[in-house]
């Protein structure tokens, strides 16, 4: 919901702990998107699923404001969707990423963070179930099965609003609509170009 300050929190004194939780679709009219802390000095807001893999990026919407420092803030970890499909398994996780490391390490069990829900899509096969939840590790599993004769695959997942794709082994980030999205198929001295 748009708010002048802190679209989803604002806290006028003290600190803010807060980890394991789902923050999307979060708006101020000024600064702090999601949360706008005016006096914090010890907040802490790791760990926590802002509905894409990189809320924090450069030129962002000023998703934590923190008025004492008279910036945005960055948590020094936040939760990240990945998506691979290791035979005919296709597995969406949601994972932590450590900002100083670059790492990306399991949830573990029984975190707290509420279930998301998954969205697998094709154009290359059939998902058994198509649709799905994550269980208490942040973890979503389906099964694919290939309805064309090639080896190749297009396979998506959304949780919340990211959209990850992955095509014969390659997995990209794609925060944009499948209408803009090419796949292009290299084999046997022929090019296959699909618009979607």
């Amino acid at each position: 919901t748009a708010k002048q300050y802190g679209g989803a929190i604002l806290i006028s004194t003290g600190d803010v702990y807060a980890s394991y939780c789902v923050f999307i679709n979060n708006t101020a009219t000024n600064n702090g998107g999601t949360i706008y802390l005016v006096s914090s000095t010890n907040s802490d807001l790791t760990n926590n699923w802002w509905g894409i893999n990189d809320p924090f990026k450069t030129g962002g919407n000023n998703v934590i404001y923190n008025e004492t420092a008279g910036s945005s803030i960055t948590p020094e970890s936040w939760i990240v969707m990945n998506l691979t499909k290791e035979g005919n398994i296709l597995t969406t996780s949601l994972k932590v990423y450590n900002k100083t490391s670059e790492t990306i390490t399991s949830l573990g069990d029984d975190t707290g963070l509420p279930i998301r829900n998954v969205s697998f899509n094709t154009i290359t096969g059939t998902i058994t179930p198509m649709l799905n939840t994550t269980n208490a590790s942040g973890i979503s599993t389906s099964q694919y099965t290939s309805t064309n004769s090639e080896e190749w695959y297009y396979i998506t997942s959304t949780v919340d609003n990211q959209l990850m794709t992955i095509t014969d082994g390659n997995q990209t980030s794609i925060n944009a609509t499948l209408s803009n999205t090419t796949l292009i198929y290299y084999g046997d001295d022929e090019n296959l170009t699909i618009g979607l």
